[in-house]
């Protein structure tokens, strides 16, 4: 099944933990969040 992961899903400002702890200058590592979307079948 082909995915594109060179495509950038913006998570800021959602209900992500992840994102919305700290302010945009952070590069949150500490999450394993999937920063992908979700493939057709799922």
């Amino acid at each position: 099944m082909p995915y594109d992961f060179d495509r950038i899903i913006d998570r800021r400002h959602t209900d992500s933990v992840k994102w919305r702890r700290y302010e945009d200058d952070v590069l949150p590592l500490w999450v394993a969040d999937m920063d992908f979307v979700s493939p057709e079948p799922v």
